[in-house]
């Protein structure tokens, strides 16, 4: 069973950023989270609350259930949490991108 990260450690975002197992991770309001993409891809889906999510010039709010993919490797990936937030991260397949409501 995966737990939620209460404050987002490196390790854990790193994990998430090479394409290990999909991290959840807590943010508070008007906390960030910059994340450097490696491997295929990541994928951000937000559990609860609202976040602003911006890559290559792409910027989205998702709200709850809502995702947002990018298949762009070195592309820089921001979170911005509106209010407190729950989200997971971690690698996207070529089915996830083709279903994300966002994607670049």
């Amino acid at each position: 069973m995966m737990t939620a990260i209460e404050r987002p450690h490196r390790n854990s975002v790193r994990w998430a950023e090479r394409g290990g197992s999909p991290s959840r991770l807590v943010l508070e309001e008007q906390e960030a989270l910059a994340l450097k993409v490696h491997g295929n891809g990541l994928k951000v889906e937000c559990l609860s609350g609202e976040v602003w999510v911006t890559a290559e010039g792409e910027d989205r709010v998702l709200a709850k259930g809502e995702t947002f993919s990018t298949m762009r490797r070195g592309c820089l990936l921001a979170i911005l949490a509106f209010r407190r937030s729950e989200i997971r991260v971690g690698p996207v397949s070529a089915r996830d991108y083709e279903r994300a409501e966002w994607r670049v």
